[in-house]
């Protein structure tokens, strides 16, 4: 199609989306996002890579990666080996999202 006196086809227009930053949650929305941070971070921590701790607890290290980032359930027997890999103690507040990775040491003795 061409118009009168332009000598040339008409551009289709272009349309751009606005954009929109997003910004990061300050806290996890979930409680399995809280979990896997803490596990994360505790293994960071330790300079341990995603495939030594799968090796440890024995799951693939996909498994542990989709489980730090909140994107996959796990079950609790999961989490024990997890914690005993990390030499700590798993500590999970509902309600509130949050969960953190204890020395096992440290809240072992507190008990008593």
């Amino acid at each position: 199609m061409r118009f009168k006196g332009l000598g040339q086809s008409p551009r289709p227009p272009v349309v751009t989306a606005p954009r929109v930053m997003v910004p990061e949650p300050t806290r996890p929305r979930t409680i399995e996002r809280a979990i896997g941070l803490a596990v994360q971070q505790e293994r960071r921590r330790q300079r341990l890579t995603t495939t030594d701790l799968a090796e440890r607890v024995g799951i693939s290290q996909a498994q542990v990666s989709r489980l730090e980032n909140g994107r996959q359930g796990f079950r609790s027997s999961t989490l024990d080996r997890i914690a005993r890999a990390l030499r700590c103690e798993l500590v999970v507040t509902y309600g509130g999202e949050k969960a953190e990775l204890e020395p096992a040491g440290e809240l072992a003795g507190a008990r008593g």
